[in-house]
């Protein structure tokens, strides 16, 4: 409770070598409150690591400037089930998906977050899923990257619950999605503004993705989707390759 983990390096000889500040495995749950985690490195998770079935809780904890492969700031692994509440999670990058945090096979349940100014060199400047069912919750998802796509949020097979929350001013500088991608996955957007994101391609706002391997099938519900960009088409919203997307009580504007 209110420590400060700073330039750890989870260099091990293997692989894999996850959690550059902290690592969990195994049932394990800790509680982190109060604490800074900075400039740490890892393959997995920059500053934090959720790996198999552990259960973390982390609570008011500023993560900042760390570096990983997948998820810069932190990673979650399979059956992993964190609780991220009230956290600051900013200037952190990876060098593929998950600039923010990386979420993949797991429950994580990220509420009240402010995810500001990461980057990530593939998909998910801020945050990005794959498969499950992650609850997103009252977040401030601001000012992310994503060299390729999903500049706030990158969704790829999976089916996140975005409720409550402000995307905006983030970027696709390359692809599809400048707010939120949508990749074979159909996420329940609630109650969130959506606006000021820019796209190279399609999508400021929203884009849909299908392909034979999965549809995408997004349900939007009581959202404003404004002021947002694309270089080429669906400044607010882009549907591809036979996606359907159901819209009620939203504003595009």
């Amino acid at each position: 409770d209110g420590f400060i983990i700073t330039a750890g390096n989870a260099n091990g000889t293997s692989t894999y070598s996850n959690g550059g500040g902290i690592v969990n495995y195994y049932m394990s749950s800790p509680t982190l409150t109060n604490c800074i985690l900075r400039s740490n490195f890892a393959t997995l998770g920059g500053a934090i690591a959720c790996g198999e079935f552990s259960n973390p809780e982390i609570t008011n904890c500023t993560i900042n400037e760390n570096l990983a492969t997948w998820g810069g700031g932190i990673g979650c692994g399979r059956d992993s089930s964190p609780i991220i509440s009230n956290c600051l999670i900013n200037s952190n990058t990876a060098m593929s998906y998950g600039g923010g945090t990386y979420v993949i096979n797991s429950n994580a349940i990220i509420i009240g977050c402010t995810i500001s100014e990461n980057r990530a060199s593939s998909y998910g400047g801020g945050i990005f899923c794959e498969y499950l069912e992650p609850i997103i919750s009252n977040c401030s998802i601001t000012k992310n990257v994503a060299d390729i796509g999903g500049g706030g949020i990158g969704c790829l097979v999976s089916n996140p619950m975005i409720t409550g929350c402000i995307i905006s001013e983030n970027k696709a500088m390359q692809y599809h999605g400048g707010g939120i991608y949508c990749g074979r996955s159909s996420p329940s957007i609630v109650n969130c503004l959506i606006a000021a994101n820019e796209s190279a391609v399609d999508g400021g706002g929203i884009q849909c993705f299908s392909s034979i391997y999965g549809q995408s099938s997004p349900t939007v519900t009581s959202c404003t989707i404004a002021d947002n960009f694309a270089e080429r088409g669906g400044g607010g919203i882009s549907c591809e390759n036979s996606s359907t997307l159901t819209a009620t009580n939203c504003i595009v504007w």
